[in-house]
């Protein structure tokens, strides 16, 4: 349909004072009605088969028949439907208002008339309400593009992004349902789903999220998923403190408005991510088959739910994560992943950390980037897990402080305990990621990760804790509470050892196993320490080894020195034994031989030797 400018009311007033008979329903929502509902407020009844005509701005005549014969009009494809209604009570913006627009939407007032279509999907028995055909978008952020501010704004979103850590005067310019791109594989797009998939209930915890932000997730997930898939979202409120918006009435009736049950709890006190989500389980409805976790600065793609409900539903041990696509922080432009998306792995911290699908992995999927991966860790923002096997596995460790590292518990114990990780390249959710926390810890945030990761070391990574607590020798000094409960948990399931994990799972992982001694090799005169981070993620024979000041976080300066694996050595560059300072001579990994280039004299020898 030929594109039709926002401003073109006089057209429309045209149109209302023809001759022809009109339809005209007043503050009409179609957020959350039933076809009932729908035929009600445009007065037809099952005995009257009303047929009016609608005129857009391309002077196209469309018949309008009964709504019980799926909202069909003629030229339409998808049984699409042109009502004209009142919105002037409708704050919304000049945006594509799509299923679910409440009447406190953020934006500007909408002109007294417009044209509205009814897309009614028979399959999915959802309705959506959309104006972008008829009414063509020019707002900030649509198609997930980026925003740039004017000079003048940029002065409050320099005062206001410390708050939130991503600009929250772009998101609020950007409308609470903006159209995104959809960058799955061509093959996901072809797909279909059982329509009896298990029904999930969608729980979103929150601590000071940015208004917009946090209310542009919900109307994602509302709009872009079948709804008779979501039982219910449940929303935890860990004790914002930032602003009231969190408790006022307002809140209440706007989400009152969606077409599916919206739960709101508040915690009133600080409990972490581990705390909020314990607690929105304990409200997860029995009529749920599964539980889905998002955060709640998030936007959801088409398509993003089915593909995670059908992968449990033949494997109720499988836990789900969408392709997590980045949203700029800055500009909140959506980068969608294009062919190979990363998977999850961990640093020998340990922190999760993108890794590259290993060759292995797309030869098991035969080169397809359109099917599910198997990964070994992840993210642990956004996932789905059958509700009763995460009961099995004794859902999160309650030891865990506020947040970091339950990912990687939950990593560990699913792969451990009988389960598995996959990543669903169908199913697509935009994420900000933040360069930095903006919430307080409760405490020290190193401490709070050195406590987490120690009893998740304790419980899941036994026999491998000494190299850990090696490379990082601050754990020793924290105090990690009991256990007990964890290693009884894990006998009692029966399961695996971290060695099967590393040797099945994760073969590809950093962690250093076969060695005789294990540190950093420190020049004491200039405090810088050798570092092979030319090596890459491995350590590749023929690469250069280099001097730079020593950090514990810097994995390639923790050498493996005659590494019995690998016997690899440090070893001076071919040609005759000129000083090191010569810019010639370098120092770089080869494999070990009884050359005199790989021979060194160490003094204060400080290192940690295997136990093993």
């Amino acid at each position: 349909m030929p594109e039709q400018s926002y401003n073109k009311l006089s057209e429309m007033r045209r149109v209302n004072n023809s001759s022809e008979p009109r339809v005209k329903v007043d503050q009409f929502l179609v957020s959350g009605q039933r076809e009932e509902e729908i035929r009600k407020s445009l007065k037809i009844n099952s005995d009257d088969n009303l047929k009016r005509r609608l005129e857009g701005g391309s002077q196209r005549k469309l018949k309008v028949v009964d709504t019980r014969s799926n909202l069909q009009a003629e030229g339409l494809q998808q049984d699409q439907i042109f009502v004209q209604t009142n919105l002037s009570g409708m704050i919304i913006k000049n945006i594509p208002a799509v299923q679910s627009v409440p009447r406190a939407a953020v934006g500007k007032r909408v002109k007294e008339y417009e044209y509205a279509r009814i897309n009614q999907n028979t399959e999915q028995r959802k309705i959506k309400w959309k104006l972008s055909d008829i009414n063509p978008v020019i707002s900030a952020g649509e198609m997930g593009t980026g925003v740039q501010l004017s000079p003048g704004e940029l002065k409050r979103s320099k005062e206001m992004f410390p708050l939130y850590q991503f600009d929250s005067v772009v998101s609020d310019k950007i409308a609470l349902n903006r159209r995104l791109p959809d960058d799955r594989p061509p093959r996901c797009k072809s797909y279909r789903y059982h329509i009896d998939l298990p029904s999930t209930s969608i729980i979103i915890a929150f601590h000071n999220e940015a208004k917009s932000t946090f209310l542009r997730t919900i109307h994602s997930v509302v709009n872009r998923s079948p709804g008779h898939l979501i039982t219910e979202i449940i929303l935890v409120n860990d004790a914002s403190n930032l602003g009231d918006w969190h408790r006022s009435p307002w809140l209440l009736n706007y989400l009152a408005n969606f077409s599916v049950p919206i739960h709101l709890y508040h915690s009133p006190e600080r409990i972490g991510v581990v705390g909020a989500r314990m607690l929105g389980l304990s409200k997860v409805s029995n009529r749920s088959d599964v539980v889905t976790f998002l955060d709640s600065h998030c936007e959801c793609t088409e398509g993003w739910l089915e593909p995670l409900l059908q992968r449990i539903s033949k494997d109720r041990t499988r836990v789900v994560s969408p392709v997590v696509d980045a949203i700029d922080e800055h500009t909140f432009e959506y980068v969608g992943t294009v062919s190979w998306p990363h998977i999850g792995g961990f640093s020998w911290f340990p922190e999760f950390m993108w890794i590259r699908v290993p060759p292995e992995e797309k030869k098991r999927v035969y080169g397809d980037y359109s099917l599910p991966l198997r990964t070994p860790t992840i993210s642990g923002g956004l996932f789905a897990i059958d509700k009763n096997f995460f009961r099995q596995l004794g859902f999160y460790d309650p030891g865990l402080k506020i947040w970091g590292g339950e990912n990687l518990e939950l990593s560990f114990k699913v792969w451990q305990c009988g389960g598995s990780l996959e990543i669903v390249p169908c199913s697509r959710v935009g994420h900000v990621f933040r360069s930095t926390t903006p919430y307080s810890f409760l405490g020290d945030p190193e401490h709070v990760f050195l406590h987490n990761n120690r009893r998740i070391l304790e419980t899941w990574a036994q026999g491998y804790s000494h190299v850990f607590y090696t490379l990082t020798p601050k754990y020793r000094e924290v105090q990690y509470g009991s256990v007990e409960d964890r290693l009884n948990l894990k006998k009692s399931l029966k399961c695996k050892d971290f060695d099967w994990y590393l040797e099945h799972v994760y073969p590809g992982h950093i962690l250093p196993q076969n060695y005789e001694h294990l540190g950093q090799i420190v020049n004491k005169r200039t405090g810088h320490c050798l570092d092979n981070s030319a090596a890459g993620e491995s350590t590749k024979l023929g690469s250069r080894v280099t001097l730079s000041p020593c950090r514990r976080d810097n994995m390639n300066q923790n050498d493996h020195l005659l590494h019995a694996r690998t016997k690899q050595c440090l070893t001076r560059s071919s040609g005759t034994m000129t000083p090191l300072t010569d810019e010639k001579q370098f120092v770089m990994i080869q494999n070990c031989s009884d050359t005199q280039e790989q021979t060194w004299i160490m003094q204060s020898i400080s290192l940690t030797r295997n136990p093993g």
